[in-house]
């Protein structure tokens, strides 16, 4: 069919449309291959480097992600030069983060990291930055973040707010807002879209427990005494001939 590619990716074969690229036909298969600048539904970046594959016939190893596909082509996500350049990778965007229990794990990044045999980086992070918690609903933790830009794309271009961008240079570089202020500060409206693009939870929801109203009493023995008496109670109403009388149980509320 004319404007149809096929092409054979891990030696399965997968037709895909003209001007798809290799990634399209990798997801196209389910193949796992890590992709952490690319949001599912936006155009992708190619700034993460995570997705490497080797193709028959072609020197380096491209990014998936801008690599169009070309009828023929034979594509490797398995070539062993592939996966220890993207285990390189991998170990230095996850040298960028710093672990902790709020964090769990670095979601997409720790996933691809365990795929390839990384349970911990070799080098330690060289930044160091406050959490910024001014947002009712979300913070921006810029210790769990790798700079993928996933985040103020989804701002700057899908929801056309321009809040955050990426501010700074070298290690210093880091997701901002206007002057370097707060979030709170910033034109942001809460829409949320950059905490559903965020590949690592930098940008996650806050989790705050509700307010306890009243603590209840709910012991198994409190609770055996409480039937006891109500039925007792029952009983002697049933022998008076006058029904059984309003029981009202001592951990009842008032």
């Amino acid at each position: 069919m004319r404007g149809r590619m096929k092409l054979a990716i891990d030696g399965r074969a997968v037709e895909l449309p003209e001007g798809a690229t290799v990634l399209d036909g990798v997801n196209r298969l389910g193949i796992p291959l890590p992709q952490l600048c690319k949001d599912p539904d936006g155009a992708p970046l190619g700034a993460c480097r995570t997705c490497l594959v080797h193709v028959e016939g072609q020197k380096g190893l491209p990014a998936a992600c801008h690599l169009p596909a070309r009828d023929g082509m034979v594509v490797s996500t398995e070539h062993p030069d592939a996966v220890r350049v993207r285990r390189g990778v991998l170990d230095l965007t996850l040298s960028m983060l710093t672990p902790s229990p709020e964090r769990a794990g670095f979601a997409q990044v720790g996933d691809a990291a365990a795929r390839h045999g990384l349970l911990e980086p070799s080098q330690a992070p060289l930044h160091r930055f406050d959490v910024d918690a001014t947002k009712s609903f979300f913070v921006l933790d810029r210790e769990a973040c790798i700079l993928c830009g996933r985040c103020t794309v989804a701002c700057g271009e899908v929801q056309q707010i321009g809040a955050i961008s990426l501010v700074g240079r070298g290690h210093a570089t880091r997701v901002g807002v206007f002057g370097d202020g707060a979030m709170a500060a910033s034109v942001c409206t809460s829409c949320g879209q950059c905490v559903a693009t965020c590949p690592t939870g930098a940008l996650r929801p806050k989790e705050t427990p509700a307010k306890i109203v009243r603590r209840v009493e709910t012991t198994s023995a409190r609770t055996a005494a409480s039937a006891a008496a109500s039925r007792s109670a029952c009983s002697r109403g049933s022998r008076a001939g006058g029904g059984a009388p309003f029981f009202k149980p001592t951990n009842a509320w008032p």
